[in-house]
């Protein structure tokens, strides 16, 4: 319970990006019925960086605690290296269901046609 005020204190440090996450969330529920498969990528990559951060906050709370208890300092910095890339692979992967959803779901007519004149 004393890691509460920490983690909530590490995750305000990065309230404007979740909030755009948050409002990405939203905006995939409200338009599911108009494009299905672009918001389910959207709604998987945008609340899949919301987990990813709430989850990196607490590791990054509990890990310094983890030193007191015993554990060498090498072992810490080892787990912060290899959470670093897991953090990192998967961040990708949900950058690129985020490029999918904006341009995978593009005809291929669409993207090469020239603008029609009125």
């Amino acid at each position: 319970m004393e890691y509460i005020p920490l983690i909530l204190s590490s995750l305000l440090t990065q309230a404007p990006r979740l909030i755009i996450w948050i409002i990405g969330c939203v905006l995939a529920i409200i338009l599911w019925k108009r494009h299905p498969v672009v918001s389910a990528l959207a709604l998987i990559a945008f609340g899949g960086s919301l987990v990813l951060s709430v989850v990196d906050a607490y590791i990054s709370v509990r890990l310094p605690s983890l030193m007191q208890q015993g554990l060498a300092t090498q072992n810490v910095g080892a787990i912060y290296i290899l959470k670093g890339v897991i953090f990192s692979i998967l961040d990708a992967i949900l950058g690129g269901l985020l490029v999918v959803a904006i341009f995978g779901w593009r005809k291929k007519d669409q993207a090469s046609a020239p603008p029609q004149s009125t």
